[in-house]
């Protein structure tokens, strides 16, 4: 895991960075997604790219603060992590999810919120709970086949 990056994407430089699940700026759905983006910015979401030393993309994360995340959740003055891929399957299992991970952590700590949380689920398009689990997550909620699993602070080393 050396000589590894995490770049913040920005309004500002998200078509030099790309959005990672939409990599052609050219393509029109970039453009919908980076006026979406800047508005869910202006909320407080964030969104990192992992990089290797070659400015390969790795990974990605997104998070936001619980009030404005677009999932049914009452998480008052936590970040809820939105989404958390590794692209290639090689590159999984390496620590890169805990990376993105714990910068989200010391996102959440700087701004003296109360945890984090996240739904996962074992389907498509969704993070499975074993990362977070890894990183000192608890499940406290189920519906279906989706789970809510939170971190707070002071509990396993906050």
């Amino acid at each position: 895991m050396n000589q590894l990056g995490i770049t913040e994407i920005t309004p500002k430089n998200a078509k030099q960075e790309t959005l990672f699940c939409v990599k052609d700026v050219t393509n029109p759905g970039f453009e919908n997604k980076r006026k979406w983006f800047k508005k869910r910015h202006e909320e407080g979401l964030r969104m990192k790219i992992l990089k290797n030393a070659k400015g390969k993309m790795i990974g990605f994360i997104e998070y936001v603060p619980a009030a404005f995340a677009w999932r049914p959740v009452d998480a008052d003055n936590f970040m809820f992590i939105h989404c958390m891929y590794v692209y290639s399957k090689k590159d999984r299992n390496q620590g890169y999810g805990s990376l993105l991970i714990a910068d989200a952590e010391k996102e959440a700590k700087a701004r003296n919120m109360a945890g984090l949380c996240v739904m996962t689920s074992k389907g498509a398009w969704i993070a499975k709970k074993e990362i977070f689990e890894k990183n000192g997550f608890v499940q406290v909620g189920q519906r279906g086949r989706f789970e809510l699993l939170s971190k707070k602070m002071g509990y396993r080393g906050w």
